[in-house]
C-alpha cells in the first residue's frame, strides 16, 4: 500500500438538489440556479438574485443545519474520525438576527456565534468525535482539504471528511455590495468580456479521504497542493496574478508533475472584473498552453466557503467523463480568455486536473486531483 490520499466518498447539496450528478446535469446543460431572493432582503443591494434552496425559516436555529441536513446521513456512515470544517461566516443568520433585534447577549456567557461554537455543533451533528475549523475566506475548502491531507500524512487521523458550507445571507450580500463587486445587472458571466461582478450562492459539500492504494480508489487522488499569498490588500487580488501562479507551482512539486500533465482547470471564476483577469494571467504565466478552464459559480453563484469542496467533486465528475463542462453565463470571451474558456463542454486527456481558488487577504490555493 502507498500513500496515496483517496477520495473514498462525497456527498453534495446544491439548488439543483442533492448529489453531484444533479449540479453536473445542470452545468452541462447551461442551467443557473440564479434567481429573485425569496429569504433576502435585497432592495438596498446591487443585486437581487442569489442561487438558494429551499430553507424553512427557524425562530430559533440557524438555517446551516437545514442546508446541511442532506449530507447528514452519508457523512454520518462514513465511520469518519476527525471533521475539518470549512466556512466563511458559519451560523451568520443568528448573529443577524441579534443585531437587527439588539438580542446580542452578555459576552461573558456566550461565545456569541463564534466558529468555534459552530464546530463544536457541527461534530455533534455529524456525530465525528474531534474536528477542526478552517475559515480562510473563499479558500476555505482548498485550505481545508489540504489541511486533512496533511493529517493524514502526519498520522493525525484516519478517515477525515471535509465538509464545506456557507449559507447566503444578507451579512454576504452587504459585504461584496459595499465593495461594489455584485453584478448590477444580476447575471454571474466568469471570464466573459461584459462581467460586471459576483452573485451569491449557498451549497454544502463533503468529501472523505484515506490513505491507500490509488488502484482502490472508487473516486479519485488528491496527487498535490500548494498555498501562497499575494501580499497585496485586504481584498485585491494581485493584478499579475502571481500569488496563485506560486501556489499552482507548489501544487505541481508536490504532486510530483510538471505543467503539461494538467489537462483541465476547474477555476475559481467569480465573475468579477480583476479576479478573472488575475486568473488568467496566472495560468498563463505557469500551463505552457491553454487548457480547457470554466468556472461553476454562473450557475451557483459563489458558495464561499463550500466552492472548493463542490469544485473538487466537478472535478472528479469531469475525470470520470473526461469532459469539462461550460461555464454558464459565458458568451463573449475576454481577450484573455480566448483558447482557456469555452460556452460549450470539450474533451479533456486522461491527466490530472486542476482546482483552483483564492479569497481575501491575498490567500490563494490550489489542488491537484488524478483519477
Amino acid at each position: 500500500m502507498n500513500n496515496s490520499i483517496l477520495i473514498k466518498e462525497s456527498a453534495a447539496s446544491t439548488p439543483f438538489g442533492s448529489g453531484v450528478d444533479n449540479l453536473w446535469n445542470a452545468l452541462v446543460a447551461k442551467r443557473a440556479a440564479l434567481k429573485q431572493s425569496k429569504r433576502i432582503e435585497t432592495a438596498n443591494f446591487a443585486a437581487t438574485h442569489c442561487a438558494e434552496l429551499d430553507l424553512t425559516p427557524d425562530a430559533e436555529n440557524s438555517l446551516i443545519w437545514q442546508l446541511l441536513e442532506p449530507l447528514r446521513e452519508s457523512v454520518s456512515s462514513w465511520n469518519a474520525d476527525h471533521l475539518v470544517l470549512a466556512t466563511t461566516k458559519g451560523e451568520i443568520d443568528l448573529l443577524e438576527r441579534d443585531i437587527r433585534y439588539n438580542t446580542l447577549p452578555s459576552p461573558k456567557t456566550t461565545s456569541l456565534h463564534s466558529l468555534g461554537g459552530f464546530l463544536e455543533k457541527a461534530s455533534r451533528f455529524f456525530g465525528i468525535p474531534t474536528g477542526s475549523l478552517v475559515s480562510a475566506a473563499c479558500a476555505s475548502s482548498n485550505v481545508a482539504l489540504q489541511r486533512a491531507s496533511e493529517m493524514l500524512l502526519a498520522g493525525k487521523c484516519e478517515r477525515p471528511v471535509v465538509v464545506g458550507v456557507d449559507l447566503a445571507s444578507k451579512f454576504v450580500f452587504s459585504g461584496f455590495s459595499a465593495l461594489q463587486a455584485l453584478s448590477a445587472t444580476n447575471n454571474a458571466r466568469p471570464f466573459d468580456s461584459e462581467r460586471d461582478g459576483l452573485l451569491v450562492g449557498e451549497a454544502c459539500a463533503a468529501v472523505l479521504l484515506e490513505l491507500g492504494d490509488v488502484e482502490s480508489a472508487r473516486l479519485a487522488a488528491i496527487a498535490g497542493w500548494g498555498e501562497a499569498s499575494d501580499a497585496n490588500h485586504v481584498t485585491g487580488p494581485s493584478r499579475d496574478g502571481s500569488g496563485l501562479a506560486s501556489a499552482i507551482r507548489n501544487a505541481l512539486d508536490s504532486a510530483g508533475l510538471s505543467p503539461t500533465d494538467i489537462s483541465a482547470v476547474c477555476a475559481h471564476g467569480t465573475g468579477t472584473v480583476y479576479n478573472d483577469a488575475m486568473e488568467l494571467n496566472a495560468l498563463a504565466s505557469v500551463l505552457p498552453e491553454p487548457v480547457p478552464t470554466f468556472s461553476i459559480k454562473g450557475a451557483t453563484g459563489h458558495t464561499m466557503g463550500a466552492a472548493g469542496t463542490l469544485e473538487t467533486l466537478v472535478c472528479v465528475k469531469m475525470l470520470e467523463e473526461r469532459v469539462a463542462p461550460p461555464t454558464v453565463g459565458f458568451s463573449s470571451p475576454d481577450p484573455l480568455a480566448t483558447g482557456w474558456v469555452s460556452s460549450e463542454s470539450a474533451k479533456i486527456a486522461n491527466g490530472a486536473v486542476l482546482n483552483i481558488n483564492s479569497g481575501f487577504g491575498g490567500i490563494n490555493a490550489a489542488i491537484v486531483i488524478t483519477r
